[in-house]
C-alpha cells in the first residue's frame, strides 16, 4: 500500500530554494495575529502601550500587496525516516527590508500530512516598528521594551494541523514579549536605584556600595 511505501522509505539530505515563498500559509498574516494576540496581554501589563502599538494588521497590509511575503532563499537539512519527513532547521531569509525572516522545525507524517512545529518569525529590519516602543513607569524611562539588547523582535509560534492547512498558536509568543518587558523594566529601575543612591554618596563609595549591590540585584 501507499502508506506501507512511505513508512519505508529512507532518506538524508538538504534543501535550497530560492526566490521561494510558502503556499500554505502567509508569514506577514501570521506575524500579525501573533502581535495582535500579544498587544493586549502587554497593555494590560502597561496601559500606557495602548497609544504606542499599532493596530494589527500592518504587516501583512505593507508587504503582501507587493508580492513582498517571498524569500531569497529557504533551506534546511531533512530526513525521511519511519513514515516521516524532519525538517530540523529551516531558515527562510528574506530581501533586505522586504520580509519577516524565518527560522524553525517541522516533523510531517507522510501519510496523513499531520504536522507538528514551531517557527520563530525575526522581524530583522523592524517592519513593525517594534524596536524603538518605549514607556516612562514611575519615573524609569525605559527605550527598548520589547527588545533582548541588540537582537531583533521575535516571535515564537507553534505550528499543528496539517500541510494543506496548517494551525497556529500564539500562546508562547505573548509569554515571551511579556517577560523582555519585564526584564528591561527591572534593569531599567535597577540603573536608575544605582545612580540616584551614587549621586548622594560621599567620593570613593559609591563604587564600593556598587559591589554590594551586585549581591541584591545580579
Amino acid at each position: 500500500s501507499i502508506n506501507e511505501a512511505l513508512a519505508n522509505l529512507r532518506g538524508v539530505g538538504k534543501f535550497t530554494i530560492n526566490n521561494a515563498a510558502f503556499t500554505a500559509f502567509s508569514v506577514p498574516k501570521i506575524s500579525d495575529e501573533a502581535l495582535g494576540h500579544s498587544i493586549g496581554s502587554l497593555i494590560q501589563q502597561y496601559p500606557q502601550l495602548s497609544e504606542k502599538l499599532g493596530a494589527p494588521g500592518r504587516l501583512s497590509a505593507q508587504l503582501e500587496p507587493k508580492s513582498h511575503a517571498r524569500y531569497k532563499e529557504i533551506s534546511s537539512p531533512f530526513t525521511i525516516a519511519d513514515g516521516h519527513l524532519k525538517v530540523p532547521n529551516l531558515v527562510a531569509q528574506s530581501e533586505a527590508g522586504q520580509g519577516i525572516d524565518l527560522r524553525g522545525n517541522l516533523d510531517i507524517a507522510l501519510a496523513s500530512q499531520q504536522i507538528v512545529g514551531r517557527f520563530v518569525l525575526i522581524d530583522t529590519y523592524d517592519l513593525a516598528q517594534l524596536k524603538k516602543v518605549g514607556l516612562n513607569i514611575a519615573g524609569v524611562s525605559v527605550e527598548h521594551l520589547l527588545v533582548d539588547g541588540a537582537k531583533p523582535v521575535t516571535l515564537p509560534v507553534q505550528v499543528s494541523c496539517t500541510v494543506r492547512e496548517p494551525c497556529f498558536s500564539y500562546k508562547e509568543v505573548s509569554n515571551t514579549l511579556t517577560q523582555i518587558a519585564l526584564v528591561n523594566v527591572e534593569r531599567q529601575a535597577q540603573k536608575s536605584l544605582k545612580g540616584k543612591l551614587a549621586s548622594k554618596l560621599p567620593a570613593g563609595i559609591g563604587s564600593e556600595l556598587e559591589k554590594k549591590l551586585k549581591g541584591l540585584f545580579p
